[in-house]
């Protein structure tokens, strides 16, 4: 990574409620509190946000729809 460690280990935490897995279709994997560095962010989003694109990660997304 180019990016110093003060940048890429910073706490993140992701809030969603109790319905959010049922009423939006998605899997929170069991194993979500894995270290994963600020990369998995811009994949998960994209993936969220069903934006299709060859740069898109299936590897880093921290939530599958």
């Amino acid at each position: 990574m180019l990016a110093p460690s003060a940048q890429t280990h910073v706490p993140m935490m992701m809030w969603l409620s109790d319905r959010y897995p049922e009423a939006n279709n998605v899997l929170i994997p069991k194993d979500i509190a894995t270290q994963v560095s600020h990369d998995y962010m811009s994949h998960t989003l994209l993936d969220l946000f069903d934006i299709q694109t060859q740069v898109l990660k299936p590897n880093q997304i921290l939530i599958k729809v």
